[in-house]
């Protein structure tokens, strides 16, 4: 079986919490830490920052595919011409 959880340390540093590398959505750095996004759930302050978090879902051996806050597009609505 292949490993998909990972441990960090929250915000604070005084608990610690397994994540699973598939749930996470992005990653957004913030001072002195990063708040990691996780699918269909709050986003998770920790002590760690964007390139720890990517290192740790590596040292497990699951592909890196997420996004950082700052790659994320957002898109416009489009606006729809009238007709004359």
């Amino acid at each position: 079986m292949i490993p998909q959880f990972f441990t960090v340390t929250l915000w604070g540093g005084r608990a610690t919490t397994r994540l699973n590398a598939h749930a996470i959505t992005r990653l957004n750095p913030a001072q002195d830490s990063c708040i990691v996004y996780l699918a269909g759930g709050d986003p998770v302050r920790v002590n760690h920052s964007t390139d720890e978090i990517e290192a740790l879902i590596a040292a497990i051996g699951q592909p890196a595919e997420i996004k950082h806050a700052t790659e994320v597009d957002i898109q416009t609505p489009s606006r729809r011409r009238k007709a004359a």
